[in-house]
Parts: C-alpha cells; sequence; structure tokens
C-alpha cells in the first residue's frame, strides 16, 4: 500500500492521478488522504505518508517544487472595510500570509467563516461581501482579483511542492512520484 497526501481543491488532478495509478501499476493500492499542509507534512515526518503535494510558505527539505504561485485577494462583488474574511482554519498558509499581511500594515481582519472546506469558502465569497485569498491561476472565473487601489497590502508567493518521506521511498512511491510528475508536465 502507499500513502498519499494532498490538500483539498485537487479534484481533477486526483482523478487523473488515480486513473493512471489503477491502469499503469495494477499492484499498487493508492491511499490518499485530503487534509490542511501542516498536517500532511506531520503525516510525512511520523511516516504515515510516503508523498505528500502541499502549500507551505517555504520549500522543504527531500521535495520537489512544482510552482510557487502569487497569493491574490478575491471576492466576487462588493466588499467592506474591515474586510470580512473566509478562511481556512488555523495552520493554512493562505490564511497566515493574509493575517501577517493585515497586521504589518495595521488593519484589523474581520474572520466572518473559518472552514476546512474550499467549496464552502467559494459560496461564502459568492454570497456576500467576503474576502479571501487564492493562489493566481486558481482564482474562479466568477471571482476578482482586487485590485492593490482597494487598500489590502501585497501578499507573497506559496510555495506547492511534492514532499517525500525522509527517510526514502519504496519502489510503489517512486512510481507514483514518477506518474505524478509526468501528469504535471515535468517528468519523461
Amino acid at each position: 500500500m502507499f500513502a498519499l497526501g494532498m490538500e483539498g481543491n485537487g479534484e481533477p488532478f486526483l482523478s487523473r492521478l488515480m486513473r493512471v495509478v489503477d491502469r499503469s501499476f495494477p499492484g499498487i493500492e493508492l491511499n490518499v488522504i485530503c487534509q490542511m499542509s501542516f498536517r500532511l507534512q506531520k503525516l510525512l515526518e511520523y511516516r504515515k505518508l510516503d508523498l505528500a503535494i502541499v502549500t507551505l510558505p517555504n520549500q522543504k527539505s527531500h521535495s520537489t517544487l512544482l510552482s510557487q504561485p502569487k497569493l491574490v485577494w478575491v471576492a466576487a462583488g462588493d466588499y467592506v472595510v474591515p474586510w470580512p474574511m473566509a478562511f481556512y482554519a488555523e495552520g493554512c498558509a493562505f490564511r497566515a500570509a493574509a493575517v501577517a499581511a493585515l497586521k504589518k500594515h495595521g488593519h484589523a481582519d474581520r474572520k466572518v467563516l473559518t472552514t476546512a472546506s474550499g467549496e464552502v469558502i467559494k459560496s461564502a465569497i459568492n454570497s456576500g461581501p467576503a474576502i479571501t485569498v487564492m493562489a493566481e491561476g486558481t482564482v474562479p472565473p466568477a471571482f476578482s482579483i482586487l485590485p492593490a487601489k482597494s487598500g489590502l497590502q501585497d501578499l507573497p508567493h506559496s510555495c506547492i511542492q511534492l514532499v517525500e518521506r525522509e527517510d526514502g521511498l519504496s519502489r510503489a512511491a517512486l512510481q507514483v512520484k514518477n506518474s505524478i510528475m509526468k501528469l504535471l508536465g515535468r517528468g519523461g
């Protein structure tokens, strides 16, 4: 059995990966855990996972950098100051970046929603004057990236990476890692 961790919102990629693994490696039993990145990192440290695709502020050792998207403030319509925020729970790198940027410039944040579900966050943004933080390139068409003139501070880049167990990968885990890299256009 092979264990892979992924943060939420990876449904299209995950379905493609599961099909590839099922067809190419019928002997591999893929066990996928979807949790927040900081929890997946802990599971790797405790040797409960072989690989994890995580979004963290900085690149970890034993990882392959997949992308470094810019974080952006997002809304679906009108918003008010102080900005009502919809976030993932404590430990989310996007939330931490947003709160740090606001504090650095003396702005208060008003959290109106905290959830573990990306779909719930999208629904909250879509239905009211709340804002959130997303990675550039993942913003749904119905949402708008808020301009710098909105009074919100610039946000950092994030670090999406494929992290491996520090004690090495089994043959099955290496095959899945290679499949992940190929699906992402990063392998031969």
